[in-house]
């Protein structure tokens, strides 16, 4: 029934868990394993060496629920893994080649997609369930200014974070070469949207189209910030917030669409023998373009308000072909060099 209705293979997802079931249970123990028990742990080492059993789950608690940033061990940490995992899901089977041999298996190419997305969901949502499960018992059994209402709270908050990160970095994978490709996309889309609109909110101001401090430079350095969501809560900084309960609702929503874009991606780009580093052509040119783009928009935010409209101009063309033209150079020579 389960699997008429949503298109799942059953034995598929058994498959996954097979087969990656060494990093699922690394990515377990780092993850809920090392908040659970690491306290204690440390506490055990500690008492080894003389000093006195002390473990200050108070701290833990607050240093957890209490805290709004995601920078937290437990944030940070699950930050990582769930952008590592999905890239990892689909690169690894690139990388060694399995992916062609499960693709001559009697399965469709949703039916394998949809398992990996599943299985790895499943896995970072079970870790974050059981670190919730554990403070619901500390919050109840120690004094603690939190109820589980709290708790429950927090769980929404980092589960969307965790999830969205997720799905940005597996919907990247379906369409990336390798692992090196799909991180480079997924840490464009995750960190790359915010300084973009800065820029251009600066660039705009630059050129004396528009005003910071309301209209359109006020919506464009709003949008930014909200698109910096998921870069804030692992880089910190003044909106390294957790998000809100709406908020968490929106990025449920945003993984609920990307889980269908990965799956239309996937079906309709067969980049499993793609070894490139990047899948957009020359990787050159595109590394150039990314580094002229971002010295263009660091020098539109330098130089705007302190020059004229073409001085401005000057200035931010400087900005990106200079870099861009060092850039490549350089790499032809070092091609020069290995060639």
């Amino acid at each position: 029934m389960f699997s008429r209705v949503f298109g799942l293979h059953p034995m598929l997802a058994l498959k996954e868990l097979h087969q990656h079931q060494l990093k699922f249970v690394i990515y377990t123990l780092l993850l809920s394993g090392m908040y659970i028990a690491g306290p204690f742990l440390v506490a055990g080492l500690n008492a080894r060496a003389g000093q006195p059993w002390d473990i200050d789950l108070v701290g833990l608690v607050h240093s957890t629920i209490g805290s709004d940033a995601g920078t937290t061990g437990f944030g940070f940490l699950g930050w990582m893994i769930a952008f590592g995992l999905g890239i990892f899901l689909l690169s690894d089977e690139k990388k060694n080649g399995t992916l062609e041999f499960l693709l001559a298996t009697p399965v469709t190419r949703r039916q394998v997609v949809k398992a990996k997305y599943v299985t790895g969901m499943t896995v970072l949502v079970l870790n974050v369930l059981a670190v919730a499960v554990y403070l619901s018992g500390l919050v109840q059994f120690i004094s603690t200014p939190y109820t589980l209402f709290d708790v429950w709270v927090w769980c929404a908050r980092q589960a969307a974070v965790l999830a969205a990160v997720f799905s940005i970095s597996f919907a990247a994978s379906t369409v990336a070469g390798n692992a090196v490709s799909a991180g480079i996309i997924s840490a464009g889309l995750i960190f790359g949207p915010a300084p973009v609109l800065l820029g251009f909110r600066n660039f705009l101001y630059g050129l004396g189209l528009i005003r910071l401090e309301y209209g359109l430079g006020r919506v464009l350095e709003r949008i930014a910030y909200a698109a910096d969501t998921l870069g804030s809560v692992v880089l910190g900084g003044p909106h390294a917030a957790l998000p809100s309960l709406p908020a968490c609702f929106l990025l449920a929503l945003l993984c609920v669409g990307l889980y269908y874009l990965s799956v239309w991606l996937f079906d309709r780009s067969p980049l499993e023998r793609n070894g490139q580093i990047l899948v957009f052509g020359d990787t050159a040119r595109v590394l150039q373009l990314v580094v002229g783009a971002a010295a263009a928009l660091w020098t539109a935010s330098a130089a705007a308000g302190n020059t004229g409209p073409l001085g401005f101009l000057l200035l931010v063309g400087t900005g990106f072909f200079v870099p861009y033209l060092l850039l490549g150079a350089g790499l032809k020579f070092v091609k020069f060099l290995f060639s």
